[in-house]
């Protein structure tokens, strides 16, 4: 217990060191045209509660009374109760609808959705700035008033944590990113609280204050800062929009999954992220070479060993068959959703550095794109049938983006622009409209320029970015240049007797540099290499096969490399298109 002279020089701030970093902020100007109504929250609650059962209506009405905010002059009580007010108003509404709208998102996005979305995020960027003006008074202070205001200080940095991650998560199930302003107040606001304040204590949550039933009651700045860096470091954009809240589960379900250091090596080791303070960008693998201030190191082996130990129980549970060795964490979602979260938590593991490229638009009037199995499979029945002269409207039409059009301008727009290519993936964006091709994450797609879609590559769609609202880019990982159509059973000698077998759709895939060879790719289900029986129907031949090593699965297809060869085939050197089977009904 501290004695008395010792709280008397704690109360007066006078063992606090001088805060001496700056914080670098620029806040709008402020304009004494400009007022606000201060009490009015009562007001705006039950204009609010008019429009309570139409989200993007709610955030539009709390928009418009608050845009002016940053502007505005008042003082320091004033901003503080005002600012509080409107969290408070916010808040609930932007947890029920990002649980909402986290059922579905993909290209194109529903309008309702967007705005709903967009609007949050406004509101949440106004409030950061807000409580950001008032944690730079107070850090601007003396040490005795900063003490008198320490708690409220602490506050504020807390709620610009706890709001940016609702901004970063409101914009990931957009398919958006936090952008360098955001970082940099990240970045900055931490490297200056662990400076001075203790990171690790932990404040209550809105959660708490607004007695709601969802997330954490308590949090500290370095949980929070680790979490935002984390969901950057495994990449929205790559996640279906269902599935992004895993990344906070396990940061929440792993202790001490990542620890912050302060360091001057500023080279991360393995299972290490490096920011830095003022930098504009989330945690990289890389240090850079003109750091823009003192370097933060990310250590997250606990929870990439968490992620490790829970892929390889899932494993092992699925080939024994044994559910209740399944680990707690993917115990709780649908076994369906187990191999897609597996693949995604693995691949976040890894060096997502490396997917940096040039883009350089290339316009191909002719870029013709399939999207989805069951389209890709049907297009390749047509190609190789009986009528494969003749085009569909699918075939007219598959050149664009979108197969309907708003307007003229927008017809000129839809087509394909080809942004970056190489042989393991490739680069598109359009312009988005309603009627833009649908298509999520894990989605297949064949492609083809001209009369080369009669030979098409396939790809899945990898990533999804939406830099606007009018353009979306699309990320492509090359699956294969090669594909035909057949039909498979399963383990049909326990199917029952009587009646003829049914195969169901399947693509035969050939890729030598980056399959190695073949493989199979079929609608999701639940099959298991070296146990369930596989059986493919090709020029009227049923062949045996066994599965090898799983290569992708997503909620359009499962992706296997398998046991056939050219040879058994009846294929004499590289798989061609000419002469390509006749499927068999």
């Amino acid at each position: 217990m501290l004695g008395l002279s010792a709280r008397v020089r704690h109360y007066f701030g006078l063992d606090m060191k001088a805060r001496e970093l700056p914080l670098k902020n620029h806040f709008p100007k402020i304009s004494s045209r400009l007022k606000v109504s201060h009490g009015s929250a009562a007001k705006l609650f039950r204009q609010l509660n008019e429009v309570n059962a139409a989200p993007a209506e709610y955030f539009g009405v709390l928009l418009s009374e608050i845009k002016h905010l940053n502007r505005c002059a008042m003082t320091r009580r004033q901003r503080l109760s005002l600012t509080r007010d409107v969290t408070d108003l916010c808040y609930p509404m932007a947890q029920a609808q990002m649980i909402e709208h986290a059922k579905t998102g993909g290209v194109p996005e529903d309008e309702e959705r967007k705005q709903a979305l967009g609007r949050l995020v406004e509101i949440v960027t106004i409030l950061i700035i807000s409580f950001q003006i008032l944690f730079d008074g107070y850090y601007r202070c003396g040490n005795f008033r900063y003490a008198m205001s320490r708690s409220v200080a602490q506050e504020c940095a807390a709620r610009i944590f706890e709001l940016m991650i609702v901004k970063q998560q409101a914009m990931a199930l957009r398919y958006q990113v936090l952008g360098e302003q955001d970082w940099r107040t990240v970045n900055t606001l931490f490297y200056v609280m662990s400076s001075y304040e203790d990171v690790g204590r932990a404040f209550p949550t809105l959660q708490k204050l607004l007695k709601l039933d969802v997330g954490r009651s308590a949090v500290s700045l370095q949980e929070q800062f680790a979490l935002l860096h984390m969901v950057g470091k495994f990449d929205m954009l790559r996640w279906p929009v269902h599935l992004q809240w895993i990344i906070s589960n396990y940061m929440n379900g792993v202790e001490n999954a990542v620890n912050v250091r302060m360091t001057d090596a500023g080279i991360p080791a393995r299972n290490e992220l490096i920011a830095y303070c003022y930098g504009g960008k989330a945690a990289s693998t890389s240090a850079s070479q003109n750091p823009p201030g003192p370097a933060m190191l990310l250590d997250y082996r606990n929870l990439s060993n968490a992620i490790r130990e829970d892929c390889m129980g899932l494993m092992e549970s699925k080939k024994n068959r044994n559910a209740a060795a399944m680990p707690p964490r993917f115990a709780r979602f649908p076994e369906m959703e187990h191999p897609i979260i597996a693949d995604q938590l693995l691949r976040g593991l890894g060096d997502t550095d490396s997917d940096e490229c040039v883009e350089s638009e290339t316009h191909f009037d002719e870029l013709r794109v399939f999207v989805g199995f069951s389209q890709v499979f049907d297009m390749l029945h047509h190609k190789n049938g009986a009528f494969a002269s003749e085009d569909r409207l699918e075939d007219v039409l598959a050149n664009r983006s979108a197969l309907i059009a708003e307007d003229h301008l927008a017809t000129d727009r839809s087509v394909w622009t080809l942004l970056f290519k190489n042989q393991k993936m490739l680069r598109l964006s359009t312009q988005e409209t309603n009627y833009t091709t649908r298509m999520t994450i894990g989605s297949l797609l064949a492609y083809g320029l001209g009369d080369g879609i009669n030979r098409p590559s396939l790809a899945v769609v990898a990533r999804i970015l939406r830099p606007s609202n009018k353009k979306v880019v699309i990320d492509l990982h090359i699956i294969a240049q090669y594909a035909e159509q057949v039909l498979m059973t399963v383990n049909a000698a326990k199917q029952a007797a009587t009646g003829p077998r049914h195969g169901k759709a399947a693509l035969l895939l050939y890729d030598k540099a980056g399959l190695g060879g073949w493989g199979l790719m079929f609608k999701p289900q639940d099959i298991l290499p070296g146990i369930d029986q596989i059986a493919v129907h090709r020029k009227q031949r049923e062949l045996q096969i066994d599965l090898k090593s799983r290569r992708n699965v997503t909620h359009d297809f499962h992706f296997y490399t398998i046991s056939l060869t050219s040879a058994q085939l009846g294929i004499s050197g590289e798989p061609s298109y000419v002469n390509a089977p006749v499927p068999q009904s």
